[in-house]
């Protein structure tokens, strides 16, 4: 909770970085794929996050931010009702999953490489 919790889910977030050097020798010409990879990945995720807390931002009163209730759902709840708050549940529920899958996979090519 508070600041630990912040930094565990950053740190976690940048744990497939780590593994990309194990993946690398899957991928055809890697020394011009994986630049181009890795900045087209790294900028859509980025303009995807700001877009994200600048929608929070402009939807969700500051003083509701700061409480301690998930901002996706309560977007989602705002902005779509009951059937949003579900969907966006869901969908950061579908793109942890995601995450999961990929360090699971990144973490077998590592016992090959």
């Amino acid at each position: 909770k508070g600041w630990g919790g912040a930094i565990n889910g950053i740190i976690w977030s940048y744990y497939g970085w780590e593994m990309i050097c194990g993946v690398t020798s899957e991928v055809q010409n890697p020394q011009t794929n994986v630049p181009i990879i890795v900045g087209v990945s790294v900028t859509t995720v980025s303009v995807l996050y700001i877009l994200a807390v600048s929608s929070y931002h402009i939807v969700i009163p500051l003083t509701d931010i700061v409480k301690d209730t998930p901002i996706a759902s309560q977007f989602g709840l705002t902005t779509m009702g009951r059937f949003g708050k579900i969907f966006l549940a869901l969908a950061v529920m579908v793109s942890s999953f995601g995450s999961v899958h990929c360090s699971f996979l990144a973490d077998s090519r590592n016992i090959h490489s």
